[in-house]
């Protein structure tokens, strides 16, 4: 093989791994009885992966910890909740359920927010617990991420689609870098839950 060829190959091979899709980390399903456990990062396609998950078996409750991701395949995977009659649950002091998960949350039959009367009502950093909102967030066109006002419209027509239009006054209590966390009772008197306790 002459010099450029070997060159030229090389070159060849070297784009088709650029092409390539790279795996990305996405949520991770468990089932304990009737029970799915949703962790991770929500990442587009999730939904397929979510209803392969869930068909023919009987779930009762959708058990979340995520600190977001996509706001469209999370509005997918609320919508087969809802049609499967599914209620959500956040466990407040080991679970996180923030961004683009309230919206999952919002999707429950019922939902359930417990033991989280340590939770105060507040501005904190994403790695606290509990239920955080926050205003949504995109790719910016200067290759940057940034706030995004579509994006908050977007968690805004899923929360009315499920039920839980109060919540998107909570989306602009806090910028995209941080959530707003609230209390059990704040919780309650909004109508997000329909139990705090255990």
């Amino acid at each position: 093989m002459t010099a450029g060829l070997r060159k030229l190959n090389t070159m060849g091979i070297f784009m088709l791994c650029l092409l390539m899709p790279v795996a990305a980390h996405s949520i991770e399903l468990r089932s304990a009885g009737q029970t799915v456990h949703l962790s991770g990062s929500i990442k587009a396609g999730d939904q397929f992966k979510f209803r392969d998950f869930v068909a023919d078996k009987r779930f009762r409750i959708v058990d979340l910890h995520s600190g977001g991701g996509d706001i469209e395949t999370a509005g997918e995977i609320g919508r087969q909740i809802r049609s499967k009659k599914m209620a959500t649950l956040v466990d407040a002091p080991r679970s996180l359920c923030g961004s683009a998960c309230t919206v999952i949350f919002a999707s429950g039959t019922t939902r359930h927010y417990i033991n989280a009367t340590g939770i105060r009502d507040g501005v904190g950093e994403k790695n606290g617990r509990g239920l955080g909102f926050h205003e949504g967030n995109n790719w910016l066109s200067n290759g940057k991420k940034g706030q995004s006002g579509a994006a908050t419209a977007a968690m805004a027509g899923w929360y009315h689609e499920f039920g839980f239009a109060p919540a998107a006054a909570l989306n602009t209590k806090a910028d995209w870098k941080h959530f707003y966390y609230v209390s059990s009772a704040t919780a309650a008197s909004l109508g997000l839950t329909s139990n705090t306790r255990p």
